[in-house]
């Protein structure tokens, strides 16, 4: 008599996200290709590929390329108002025009754009904006990326050529400020870079400010805490995915009816939950499911599904090989014991988004029939 043979096949770990309809939509997002020639301008034309050629690691090659913008122009006023052109200003900036936080913003945003990096403008304010006792000093801009290292945004502040980690983990906005309004302002550390900021000796556009002295009493009242006063506001102004502008608003940080003495426009979307304010994007998920509906075997079926814009392709490592190019749907045979699967999604720029991964465990014992 034959025996008989029972197989058990079962998901025994696994770090593999479910996305949701919301995040869904970005995966049928397609930059245009008029826009795209124009990325690829700023990429080219400024070697930004030789910029972040040192970088080891993703996060190191966002480092690079925030202290390169940094490195363009010193902050100031003098500029000629060019155009919101990343390339236009830069080219200002190669003319010996010096320009504020707005313009590193939006510059940096755009150079990480070229390379394929999603990334958003942010303006963030002090809690006293309704009236300012000091009007031209209770706001700033700043730029988020998503990290796909950390599988999550990251703020980086190309003005002050800086960023913000806890506990060694690179922070967001929105963590900064809760960092900020929890009183844990010294468990944060704001990590300054090369080139430093550099204190402007003239201010043409604000005459009380023009001069030296004030100018110093200024930019120390904006250092103060390491700017983390600022971050009490938040409000995305910027980003490349279709969503509107939206603010952060709780109990500490109601919507405004007015700013800076005048009445606020209520054209932004006010949001209360963290993932909705802080997206996530660029990840996989895996479906598995038995090959045959009627017999347990040791083949599976993959279903890939992702969330990332501007997709080109799917990776797959099977236990510790090597990461292949992979269809949406394909066959995984199991071997006996635990089996390994991680996948990940690939834009055309060759950015690769965060890896989703299953542990699978397959076995067979024969039985007596």
């Amino acid at each position: 008599m034959a025996d008989k043979v029972l197989r058990l096949v079962r998901i025994v770990d696994f770090e593999n996200p479910v996305i949701g309809e919301e995040e869904s939509k970005f995966g049928k997002i397609r930059t245009s290709e008029e826009r795209l020639k124009k990325l690829k301008r700023l990429r080219e034309d400024f070697k930004l590929d030789e910029v972040v050629a040192p970088g080891r690691t993703e996060f190191e090659k966002l480092l690079l390329l925030k202290r390169w913008v940094r490195s363009r122009w010193n902050h100031g006023w003098n500029n000629t108002n060019p155009p919101w052109d990343a390339y236009e200003i830069l080219k200002h900036a190669e003319r010996g025009e010096t320009f504020t936080c707005g313009y590193y913003s939006f510059v940096l945003s755009e150079c990480y754009r070229s390379l394929g990096y999603q990334a958003r403008r942010l303006s963030i304010r002090v809690k006293d904006t309704e009236y300012p006792a000091n009007p031209h000093n209770h706001g700033h801009n700043v730029c988020e990326v998503y990290s796909n290292e950390y599988n999550k945004w990251v703020l980086m502040d190309a003005d002050k050529n800086c960023h913000y980690e806890k506990d060694g983990v690179p922070l967001s906005a929105l963590e900064i400020r809760e960092a900020w309004l929890n009183g844990e302002e010294d468990k944060v550390k704001q990590v300054l870079d090369e080139p430093k900021f550099v204190i402007p000796k003239r201010c043409e556009k604000v005459p009380e400010w023009d001069n030296e002295e004030e100018l110093k009493r200024q930019f120390m009242i904006f250092n103060r805490h390491k700017i983390m006063p600022f971050y009490h506001y938040i409000e995305i102004i910027d980003n490349d995915v279709g969503k509107p502008r939206i603010r952060w608003t709780d109990k500490h940080s109601p919507p405004q009816l007015m700013y800076n003495g005048k009445p606020y426009p209520q054209d932004v979307v006010y949001v209360d939950k963290k993932d909705e304010f802080d997206w996530k994007m660029n990840r996989t998920h895996i479906a598995l499911e038995c090959e045959d509906s009627n017999v347990v075997t040791n083949r599976l079926r993959v279903k890939l599904t992702h969330s990332m814009p501007n997709f080109k392709e799917f990776e797959a490592k099977i236990d510790a090989g090597p990461w292949k190019k992979v269809e949406s749907t394909f066959i995984w045979q199991l071997k006996p014991g635990i089996n390994r699967l991680a996948c990940r999604a690939v834009n055309i720029f060759g950015v690769r988004g965060p890896e989703s991964w299953v542990e699978v465990e397959y076995g067979e014992w024969k039985v007596p029939d």
